[in-house]
């Protein structure tokens, strides 16, 4: 892996703090089953607001190919369903190449 390029994805949720719980979990739970274990994951933070009303996740990526691995695998894998259940409010795809 070049260490001065990589890809990520950032997916945004906006809820409420009493549905934040079942997104964490449900994101949580697809990356430590399926997504931590693909060629070329780099790896994934997550974040929410003090009002628990907004969910971030950025997962990082090596290469275009291994994006677009992981962005065909979310969807068939049913943990992707489920997040995807949660209605995202964004999903922004972003290179850096330095």
């Amino acid at each position: 892996m070049d260490k001065y390029k990589s890809f990520h994805v950032v997916v945004k949720f906006e809820t409420s703090p009493d549905e934040i719980v079942e997104i964490k979990k449900a994101v949580k739970d697809f990356f430590e089953i399926e997504v931590s274990k693909m060629k070329g994951f780099i790896s994934a933070k997550f974040h929410e607001n003090k009002e628990q009303t907004t969910f971030l996740n950025y997962a990082s990526w090596e290469s275009a190919e291994c994006l677009e691995n992981f962005r065909t695998v979310t969807q068939t894998s049913e943990l992707a369903k489920k997040v995807l259940q949660f209605n995202p409010e964004s999903i922004e795809l972003y290179h850096i190449d330095l």
